[in-house]
């Protein structure tokens, strides 16, 4: 859910015209619903290719689109998503660096993979 506030409409808009808050920080983002499902299939797989240590899991993510039942047209819509979560990746907060630098991997792994259109 918290990924697929990238795709919201709303997504920044407490930040216009203040120079001190970040868009991405924006508290009352509210998720797209329509993408939810499937972003969520995504990231099971960005963790499945993680925990087996097999990257070309990430090499076919319009499969899981696919088997996700979201339309096509809104297939672009997911990558914004996936980068949202890559660049909220925090150290130390989150988690220590190694894991951090390749869980960001493997989000950009399946970033450049998903299709474009």
């Amino acid at each position: 859910r918290f990924c697929s506030r990238a795709a919201g409409n709303d997504v920044g808009d407490w930040a216009r015209g203040n120079p001190t808050r970040c868009e991405l920080s924006d508290p009352y983002a509210r998720a797209n619903e329509k993408l939810v499902g499937a972003v969520d299939q995504l990231l099971l797989r960005v963790a499945t290719a993680l925990l087996r240590e097999e990257p070309e899991l990430l090499e076919d993510p319009g499969a899981v689109l696919q088997a996700s039942g979201l339309d096509k047209s809104r297939w672009p819509s997911v990558g914004p998503c996936l980068a949202y979560l890559q660049d909220r990746i925090g150290v130390p907060r989150d988690m220590q660096m190694p894991a951090a630098k390749l869980l960001r991997a493997y989000l950009g792994e399946a970033i450049s993979a998903l299709p474009k259109s």
